[in-house]
Parts: structure tokens; C-alpha cells; sequence
């Protein structure tokens, strides 16, 4: 079998991998006709559409290094009698760290205090606010949306509210966390909306 690895993954899943399998890596993947090659495809961010998956007559398998798997089209592999896989909780921790991140720069305005540096401006802006005791809304309490919630109400004494019509009660209560049955009650209610949800038609434009 030939693996062929679309995007840059850590160097032990190569190694591990060509124990086993013939193995094409990136940035090698990208320049050879994996299509006429290729058993297997790993990829991360790499779409792998419809018309790739007709012209991939070999393969058998495409492995999403990741949860979401948007960026295949699932629908014809299954025609094509190809199977995907995703990796659940794989990359949970990372993810929830940069959400948090990210909703601390833009709290305590990190971009334009940086930008504002660059170019000698010292001045303290007026608009920087605290996460203490804020109000945060989670849609989807998964892996992701669940370590968000903990490191949030563990570190900065957050409320959590969270839109999961799949999540059982048991994980609200052992978790702290409230309940809504709709979207817009955590787009009325909260400082802050994250989402923890895959891309399905479903999902699409939930928040328009």
C-alpha cells in the first residue's frame, strides 16, 4: 500500500507509518500524481473533491488528521466505496488553548496594542476588558467545547452557557455548565459565542 500525506504532520507519524507502508510525505505528496499513485491519502487542511476522488482509481482510504472532514467530499468517496476516518479529540487541547487565546487578545486588545507599538504609539487604550466573570457561550459541547469550558471556569471564573441538543444532561451538571435549548438564547445572553461544531449542511449559516 502507498500513503501519500497531503500536509505536514510531526515527523513520528511519518516514521511510524513507513514501518508498515510505503510512504510519500509532503511537501513530495504535493508534486507527484497522487492520484494515480496513491492507496491512501492522509490529509489535514487538503480538499480532496469529487472529481479527485473519480480520477483515484487505487484508493481505498482517506484519513482526516483532524475531526472535521468538510474538506472531503465524504458523499462521493462513499460511491467510490472509499472509506474516511477522522481522529475525534485528537487535536482537542490545542484547539481549546487557541480559543481561549484568541478570545483573550481580542478581550485585552493585544492586535492593536501590537500594531500600535510597531509604529511608537504608547498610549493605554481605553477598550480592554476583563474575562473575570463573564458570561461565555458554547454551541457544541464536545471535546473541544467541553475542555473551552473548563479552562474558562477554572481560570477565569466564567459563566458557562452551552446550545448541544446531542450533549446527555449528565455532562451540563458534572461540568457546571447551563443549558439552552436554542442559539439565540447564547447570542442574547453571553459576552462571548464560541463554536465547537463540524461543518455539516446542518450547522451551515447556523449563525447568519
Amino acid at each position: 500500500m502507498k500513503v501519500f500525506i497531503m500536509d505536514p504532520v510531526s515527523p513520528k507519524v511519518i516514521e511510524e507509518i513507513s514501518k508498515k507502508y510505503e510512504t510519500v510525505a509532503y511537501p513530495e505528496s504535493r508534486d507527484r500524481n497522487w492520484h494515480e499513485e496513491a492507496d491512501a491519502l492522509i490529509v489535514r487542511t487538503w480538499v480532496v473533491s469529487a472529481e479527485d476522488i473519480e480520477k483515484a482509481r487505487n484508493l481505498k482510504i482517506i484519513a482526516k488528521h483532524g475531526v472535521g472532514v468538510d474538506n472531503i467530499n465524504v458523499l462521493a468517496a462513499k460511491a467510490n466505496n472509499i472509506l474516511v476516518t477522522n481522529t475525534p479529540g485528537a487535536n482537542a487541547i490545542s484547539v481549546a488553548e487557541y480559543v481561549v487565546t484568541l478570545t483573550l487578545s481580542l478581550y485585552r486588545s493585544v492586535p492593536l496594542y501590537s500594531y500600535r507599538v510597531r509604529y511608537g504609539e504608547w498610549k493605554a487604550l481605553p477598550k480592554a476588558f476583563e474575562l473575570s466573570e463573564k458570561t461565555v457561550g458554547l454551541v457544541g459541547l464536545g471535546d473541544i467545547g467541553l475542555r473551552v469550558a473548563k479552562i474558562l471556569k477554572s481560570g477565569f471564573g466564567v459563566r458557562v452557557l452551552a446550545y448541544d441538543p446531542y450533549a446527555p444532561e449528565q455532562l451540563f451538571t458534572e461540568n457546571d455548565v447551563e443549558r439552552v435549548l436554542k442559539v439565540d438564547d447564547l447570542l442574547t445572553t453571553c459576552d462571548v459565542v464560541s463554536l465547537h461544531v463540524p461543518l455539516t449542511p446542518q450547522t451551515r449559516n447556523m449563525i447568519a
